[in-house]
C-alpha cells in the first residue's frame, strides 16, 4: 500500500510511526521537531481516510460532547421507552414466585408486594 502514498503521505507515515517509537501525541512530535501541525494532521487523516493508520474519523452523527456535571450535582438522565410489549420488570422471590410487568410499577405497589412476600413464605 506505501507504493500508492504520494511522498508526503510516505513522509507522513514515517513520523506517526516514530511518534509512535517515542510515545509522544502526533501533535507533540509535530511542535517538537518544527513541523507544521495542521499541515501535517491534514495528511495524517487522509491516511485514516484510506485505512493506512488507525484514527478516529468524523461522521455526520458526531455531535459536540457535553460538559461533565460538577461533582455532587445531578445529571440529566434520559430513559427511552420500551419498543412494542417488552418486559420492564421482573421480581423472583427466594420461595419461588415470579412477578413480570410490562411497566414500572408504582413504589407503593412493589413495597405492599414485597411485605406480602415474606408472609407468603412462611
Amino acid at each position: 500500500m506505501a507504493k500508492t502514498l504520494s511522498e508526503r503521505e510516505q513522509k507522513c507515515l514515517e513520523h506517526v510511526k516514530q511518534a509512535q517509537e517515542l510515545g509522544v501525541s502526533f501533535a507533540e512530535f509535530c511542535r517538537r521537531f518544527d513541523l507544521k501541525v495542521n499541515t501535517w494532521y491534514t495528511i495524517r487523516q487522509g491516511l485514516v481516510r484510506k485505512g493506512v493508520i488507525l484514527g478516529r474519523r468524523k461522521t455526520k452523527t458526531d455531535e459536540p460532547r457535553e460538559a461533565k456535571p460538577a461533582p455532587g450535582s445531578f445529571a440529566q438522565v434520559r430513559i427511552a421507552a420500551p419498543a412494542a410489549a417488552t418486559m420492564m420488570c421482573r421480581m423472583r422471590h427466594p420461595s419461588g414466585w415470579v412477578i413480570e410487568c410490562a411497566s414500572w410499577p408504582e413504589g407503593k405497589w412493589m413495597a405492599a408486594v414485597l411485605a406480602a412476600g415474606e408472609h407468603a413464605a412462611t
